[in-house]
């Protein structure tokens, strides 16, 4: 093989991160598993097939974590649902190792590595790339006001990091132009230097602008630190001042109108997210050495949830994340999980930069890290990726030429078993993707959350395959509940398995409300009452559990307690009607007296049947 086509070997190999960053970037910003089913065969395939040398984290505490989150798994309450997430967490791992190899080779030739400047050069244009698209779209639609979401996803938050993290980047390679740290030739750079920063000033410009426009609080503050950060790390106070001065200056002229609009204090639910940081604390606290298990912070949730109104109900919200990453560790792996994270990271960044391009990644990372714990970025796996690929490039350093040798035969066996590992994992996860929405598709005649059907043997097998994959999924649990209730004429057994799926989501009032008409089926009236008083204390607006209480008290006999419902149903039915608008499936079954998805009470007496009926008009 020629010289050039080793060169250009070489090169191709060192855009290799860049290449799969701006993919991952392409696919949604991989938040689901059909985007991981497309990113991770081909990062594997690479992996395998063109990367020769061995894959070794870097020093200081993240072995510990990632070791951490495998352990967790084990012990989670979905060990297959956590062994999905913790293989993105491999990969993750997997790119860390990738960038943090990328230091120069002191061989003669070729002169770039198998990584050297040209692949850290590469991922910084990608940055800088994936945050133009993300400014460009945000301004978009910020200028025709149809919604600002980004390229992510609908939450801009995602393109807000790396809009932060390219700002930082950016802001870090303007001020190292101003001290003549870009480019080999000192003698004759100060022309060029100043273009630079000019450059890099007008990038910082841009990228600050689309943090607004995207009314990204987390991005901001994000933006504002790591530039702050680096300026003290360089000790350019008089810079620092000129940069607090502009912020207190803003800050007074700035219109009240603008700084509610940037502080979202027109929105009710702006600030909603302190409380799901205590719900995370909470959570952390109750298991503190495992966790619930990596990926489950919505399980941890349903135990720990707070009573919020919408207009029609206070359990009707969920969270898939703890929106903020180090609280999100807490709750799902344990407190060490978190600590080990922390720990892991702020060994990284101690570390000297050699050149100005990694600590413009060092900073990348920190506006990164900075929002992760504001904001819930890291659900998107290219924020993830962004993050330990800039991480990896910022501790990344020459390597002796015996390193790759060794390390492509002692850590090979090792990087197969993880790869396969993880390749179970994401399959998994896809086939449960598949599964959980063929199981919500009962079979012809019977209602199903979208609408559509399917063969009704085929949901079921479905439905037992994703709850041996995630046993304790609301939805999964609701529909195994209706179809128990349906399919069986032992009420009681109906009734004990309702309650003890209820165990897992005690905030929900549906499962009380399934165990109360399972309870009048099997003729128990007295448990039937409990479980209706339990619902309707949940949610006081459920109108089917106060018509079906109405309707219990009446056929029972009780006619001067079901006169006393009767009024209180009508009262509820009124004020629900000038509510907000049902914006969930959780707040129309709510607000739907019939609650048809799951059956109703009926009443003893058909006769009893024209009398209440009135109640519903």
């Amino acid at each position: 093989m020629s010289v050039t086509d080793t060169l250009l070997k070489e090169r191709a190999r060192d855009c290799a991160p860049a290449f799969f960053l701006l993919l991952a970037v392409a696919l949604s910003g991989l938040r689901n598993a059909r985007d991981w089913a497309v990113f991770a065969p081909a990062f594997f395939f690479w992996a395998v097939f063109f990367r020769k040398e061995g894959f070794t984290l870097p020093g200081g505490l993240w072995p510990w974590f990632f070791g951490w989150l495998g352990i967790a798994s084990v012990f989670s309450l979905e060990p297959l649902n956590s062994l999905a997430h913790f293989s993105k967490y491999l990969v993750f791992a997997f790119f860390l190792s990738l960038t943090a190899q990328s230091g120069e080779n002191p061989r003669p030739a070729p002169p770039f590595g198998p990584f050297g400047k040209s692949a850290v050069r590469a991922w910084t244009r990608a940055l800088f790339g994936a945050a133009f698209i993300c400014a460009s779209v945000i301004f978009y639609q910020r200028i025709t006001g149809s919604g600002v979401y980004g390229i992510i996803g609908d939450n801009p938050n995602y393109s807000a990091a790396i809009l932060a993290g390219a700002f930082a980047a950016a802001w870090v390679l303007a001020f190292s132009a101003a001290d003549g740290a870009i480019g080999p030739r000192q003698a004759s750079v100060s022309e060029k230097e100043t273009r630079r920063k000019t450059l890099y000033g007008l990038f910082c410009a841009v990228f600050i602008a689309a943090i607004i426009a995207a009314n990204s609080r987390g991005a901001m503050l994000a933006s504002i630190l790591a530039a702050s950060a680096f300026l003290i790390v360089r000790k350019k106070r008089r810079q620092l001042l000129y940069t607090a001065a502009a912020l207190a200056l803003a800050a007074a002229v700035v219109p009240t109108d603008w700084l509610s609009f940037l502080f979202k204090a027109g929105d009710p639910r702006a600030y909603a997210r302190v409380w799901i940081w205590g719900s995370a604390i909470e959570a952390a606290l109750e298991r503190p050495f495992f966790g619930f298990g990596p990926g489950l912070f919505e399980r941890a949730f349903e135990f720990f949830k707070f009573p919020y109104f919408n207009g029609i109900s206070y359990y009707g919200h969920g969270s898939t994340h703890a929106h903020s990453e180090i609280l999100n560790l807490a709750a799902e792996a344990g407190l060490p999980a978190a600590a080990l994270f922390t720990g892991a990271f702020f060994y990284s960044v101690k570390q000297k930069s050699r050149d100005a391009f990694q600590s413009a990644m060092k900073f990348c990372a920190i506006a990164l890290f900075v929002q992760g714990a504001f904001d819930m970025v890291f659900y998107s796996g290219a924020v993830c990726l962004l993050f330990f690929g800039s991480l990896g490039f910022s501790v990344s350093g020459p390597r002796p030429d015996a390193a790759y040798g060794n390390a492509a035969g002692r850590f090979r066996p090792a990087f197969i078993a993880l790869l396969l590992l993880c390749v179970l994992g994401l399959s998994a996860r896809f086939v449960f993707e598949r599964d959980y929405g063929l199981a919500l598709r009962p079979g012809p005649g019977l209602p199903s959350a979208d609408g559509l059907s399917t063969d009704p043997e085929r949901s079921a097998l479905a439905l037992r395959r994703a709850l041996a994959f995630a046993p304790y999924n609301k939805d999964l649990l609701l529909e195994n509940v209706r179809r128990q209730l349906a399919g069986s004429g032992n009420y009681a057994y109906a009734a004990a398995y309702v309650e003890n799926a209820a165990v897992f989501c005690p905030k929900d009032p549906r499962f009380p409300y399934i165990a109360a008409e399972a309870f009048v089926y099997g003729a128990n009236a007295p448990e039937a009452y409990v479980r209706l008083k339990e619902a309707i204390t949940l949610e006081p607006e459920f109108l089917a559990a106060r018509f079906a209480l109405t309707r219990l008290l009446y056929s029972e006999g009780n006619v001067k307690a079901a006169s006393a419902q009767a009024v209180g149903l009508k009262r509820t039915k009124k004020a629900s009607s000038s509510n907000a608008r049902p914006g969930s499936v959780y707040d129309m079954l709510i607000v739907n007296s019939d609650f048809p998805s799951f059956g109703a009470i009926r009443l003893r007496r058909p006769e009893d049947r024209t009398i209440f009926e009135s109640f519903k008009k």
